[in-house]
């Protein structure tokens, strides 16, 4: 796939979620994004049509803007967990997915969590990129962001999101690439408003989910970079201990999200644990001009 798939709509009551579908295969995948997302702008970046095209070479895979988000309806706050939850079913019912495999990422790896622990046998398998069971620490909870650290993320939005800020704590050693974070910047202000991000940020600082670990009965590979800059890697394995089916996979790196950084590894793990072998990538192949010049004496 060299270009963004066909954009549909589900309808959870009043709201339109967009989504697509593409690819093939036995397994169904349905990928829960994180903080921002939109569905067609990244197809534009050759890393994420790579990993959705691999993803897509074992799966039929199903992607969507969370209400709020990207092409989906516009909100002026936060929508709660509830009403993803919601969002997501109503993604999987328009997709007439019946036993889905559910991917999800930094904030999209909680909503699939949840999800799982409320729909027991509606659920195949999960992957769980970048994922934490709460955001900040506490007495009890040392794996977590500090306060301090919170408020600066979300003094940074709030002056310059549009200008590919969110990178500092996604994807920080894509800083120095200034052509990238142009790019990121106009990826920023297509997902969401600088408004909406700070409000969806207040409201994962509230989330604490550890208490639901213990009722996700369904296989769970756990993905999480080692120096990932928005979440320990502590969190992660906290929570493959406390989930009663999980396995978590560390990989080195400081990405904290899937298809930025080394998407080839990310593939890899997820095609094993899903179907029990894993290919070697395939070199992207793309038509290309080229130019001979006869230079006299050449």
């Amino acid at each position: 796939i060299t270009s963004s798939p066909e954009v549909r709509y589900a309808k959870n009551g009043s709201v339109h979620l967009a989504y697509q579908s593409f690819g093939g295969g036995d397994l169904e995948f349905i990928l829960v994004p994180g903080l921002i997302s939109h569905l067609e702008f990244p197809w534009e970046h050759p890393p994420y049509r790579r990993f959705m095209n691999r993803l897509a070479s074992f799966a039929r895979v199903t992607v969507y803007d969370k209400r709020g988000m990207g092409l989906s309806d516009p909100l002026d706050v936060a929508a709660g967990f509830d009403q993803h939850l919601g969002d997501l079913a109503a993604v999987i019912d328009a997709a007439e997915v019946t036993q889905p495999v559910v991917m999800g990422w930094s904030e999209g790896a909680a909503v699939a969590a949840v999800y799982a622990a409320h729909h027991p046998g509606a659920v195949e398998s999960l992957v769980l990129y970048g994922a934490f069971p709460k955001l900040l620490e506490s007495p009890d909870y040392p794996e977590g962001g500090t306060r301090e650290q919170f408020e600066q993320i979300v003094e940074s939005v709030d002056q310059a999101w549009g200008e590919g800020v969110s990178l500092s704590f996604l994807a920080f050693e894509n800083l120095d690439d200034r052509d990238f974070c142009r790019w990121w910047g106009r990826y920023e202000r297509a997902c969401a408003s600088p408004g909406l991000v700070i409000s969806v940020l207040n409201l994962l600082a509230e989330l604490d989910m550890r208490e639901v670990l213990p009722a996700i009965h369904v296989p769970t590979l756990l993905i999480h970079r080692t120096e990932d800059p928005a979440m320990t890697v502590e969190s992660a394995r906290l929570m493959a201990e406390r989930m009663p089916d999980a396995r978590l996979v560390e990989l080195p790196g400081t990405v904290h999200w899937p298809w930025l950084g080394d998407t080839d590894a990310v593939v890899e793990e997820i095609e094993e644990f899903l179907t029990g072998a894993r290919r070697a990538a395939e070199v992207d192949r793309a038509l290309a001009t080229v130019l001979f010049t006869d230079v006299v004496g050449s």
